[in-house]
């Protein structure tokens, strides 16, 4: 019983990370590269950030953090 519901929350956690990817799939961002490693991102963005309002994708939060460290370095 005790694995069932341990199941059944890892299932559900992984339905809200499938979910959270699908909706990031519908955010409209303005780059189609990751501007901090450069990776093409405009099909896989992992997350997000506003920026001067505007919406950039990452490919990861990683790359998301670094950037909101010192956006203007990565907009050059």
């Amino acid at each position: 019983m005790f694995a069932s519901l341990v199941y059944a929350q890892q299932t559900g956690r992984d339905q809200k990370q499938i979910s959270k990817k699908a909706d990031l799939r519908k955010v409209k961002v303005i780059n189609t590269y990751d501007p901090v490693c450069k990776m093409k991102s405009e099909d896989q963005i992992s997350d997000t950030a506003l920026y001067r309002k505007r919406i950039y994708g990452f490919c990861s939060s990683h790359c998301k953090d670094r950037f909101k460290q010192n956006p203007e370095k990565y907009l050059k």
